[in-house]
């Protein structure tokens, strides 16, 4: 939206709303219940700690985000509207000097219609929320590739439960959403071995790049699942392989709107940065450096020098 004109916070909050109520209307089915009320009912011990422990794990995260914040959850999760959309978009710099503050922020972004409530509670609350979407993803990986269902509630509560996951996923960070972005791309590989269906690996590369938009930490995971993604694609083309399974509707509507939802998405965020620091990329010194032999420049304040007005000394 910002990069048409509209990009205030209070234009990013009626934006919201729509694609919010869209998409409730458009939604005919729940399959997140389906996992977490899988063991509903049955007899089994197992399942039911399991269940147990995930649960526990989600009411911890709750109480600690009620009694203490991070730095950086004060400075996008609160005055991102501030920091982020002060000059009227998010293509507008502010003339800050630090170049982490010209690094994708996707993540950061994506809570601007909530920064007005200046309330920890919905900040908070949407990062716990992609923590329980990480945990679904892995639950559903584990069940592609076949996975007992104790097996992969067991996966599930040992990754939910690591300390570096629990930590950030209370923090207004992307590093929790960027996991999942790269375990789906993971789930989309698989999936294509299973089906032989290209659109899988198509997928994969969007949510691999995606990934790299929400965290450019996560660049080295996000890079060797792309690599190997183009790799299977190149090879199934010489190969000639068919399509698999999924029906021409399911291809022309889920898939094209992922993949194509997904890399625009990349190439605005991508956008932003090289409007406002004259680079692509402004994380992880290796692709400074690259863009830099290519013939890019870093902007001032980023980098580079001041400009020069005349009759100022």
């Amino acid at each position: 939206l910002s990069a048409i004109g509209p990009g205030s916070v209070r234009d990013l909050q009626v934006a919201a709303l729509v694609v919010l109520g869209l998409s409730l209307l458009a939604l005919r089915r729940v399959p997140v219940l389906t996992c977490v009320f899988s063991y509903v009912g049955k007899r089994s011990i197992s399942g039911a700690l399991l269940g147990s422990f995930v649960c526990t794990i989600l009411l911890m995260l709750f109480a600690k985000a009620s009694v203490s914040i991070d730095y950086d959850s004060l400075w996008y999760g609160i005055r991102g509207d501030r920091v982020l959309v002060a000059a009227g978009s998010v293509f507008n710099g502010l003339g800050l000097v630090g170049p982490v503050h010209y690094a994708p922020q996707t993540y950061e972004l994506l809570l601007v219609p909530l920064m007005h409530l200046r309330s920890l509670t919905a900040i908070l609350g949407f990062s716990i929320l992609c923590w329980v979407s990480f945990g679904v993803c892995l639950y559903s990986l584990a069940e592609r590739l076949g996975w007992p269902r104790k097996i992969g509630l067991l996966a599930v509560a040992l990754s939910l439960a690591t300390p570096a996951v629990m930590n950030i996923s209370i923090t207004a960070k992307g590093d929790v959403m960027a996991a999942t972005w790269a375990f789906f791309a993971v789930y989309s590989i698989v999936g294509y071995r299973s089906t032989g269906n290209r659109w899988w690996l198509l997928t994969a590369i969007a949510a691999a790049a995606i990934t790299t938009a929400f965290r450019m930490s996560s660049l080295i995971y996000a890079g060797l699942t792309a690599l190997v993604a183009i790799s299977l694609l190149i090879i199934s083309i010489f190969r000639r392989r068919l399509s698999g399974e999924a029906s021409p509707e399911v291809v022309s509507s889920v898939w094209s709107w992922l993949i194509c939802g997904s890399a625009l998405l990349f190439v605005l965020v991508t956008l932003r940065t090289y409007v406002l620091a004259g680079i692509p990329f402004t994380e992880v010194s290796t692709l400074v450096n690259l863009a830099q032999r290519l013939g890019f420049h870093l902007k001032f304040p980023v980098g580079g020098p001041a400009p020069y007005y005349p009759g100022i000394n």
